[in-house]
């Protein structure tokens, strides 16, 4: 093709075409391009001549022992390496989870602490109220005996009067409950 067009030049890349010459792709290229027409003898890879593999034998084939590469030991041992770096990376990691899991129930441990004093200080200043509630009551049960105990025959008609007007709402009170 290069020599029907350029008859005076030489192929400057003969040392390719040397190489490729041989070659089933470019025969198949080469034989399309043919210009008288005739395909020369082309096999392509749909078309077998002999009988398709059976299931034994396909079976033998795939559960035989694969002769691996020559490069494939330095890759195990490269994946091994990375694996071994992988753990050592995971068990550093799992070094400072657990710091760090340990900080966070030491400080839920705090709160709980802290959760509990005010529970007491809340118990307390409600015993505190409740204990100064009673107080005053047994206070004014204290005044109001007092009273209704008080000898009003010695009483000047003045302060009778202003007892009488204490003592009523007591013994109401008193009969309500």
């Amino acid at each position: 093709m290069y020599k029907h067009q350029h008859e005076d030049k030489d192929l400057p890349f003969m040392h390719c075409f040397n190489k490729l010459q041989g070659c089933k792709k470019w025969d198949d290229v080469r034989h399309t391009l043919n210009k008288n027409g005739k395909d020369g003898p082309v096999d392509p890879a749909g078309t077998s001549t002999g009988r398709p593999i059976g299931n034994k034998k396909a079976k033998a084939e795939r559960n035989a022992v694969r002769h691996w590469p020559p490069w494939t030991p330095p890759i195990e041992k490269m994946i091994s390496s990375f694996s071994m770096e992988n753990k050592e990376a995971a068990d550093r990691a799992a070094v400072v989870w657990k710091a760090i899991l340990d900080k966070q129930d030491m400080k839920i441990e705090l709160e709980r602490e802290k959760v509990e004093a005010a529970k007491m200080e809340a118990h307390a200043a409600a015993m505190k109220a409740t204990n100064e509630a009673t107080q005053l009551s047994l206070a004014k049960m204290s005044q109001e005996s007092k009273i209704l105990m008080a000898d009003m025959e010695k009483m000047d008609p003045l302060a009778r009067a202003s007892h009488e007007m204490y003592r009523e709402p007591i013994g109401q009170e008193v009969l309500a409950a």
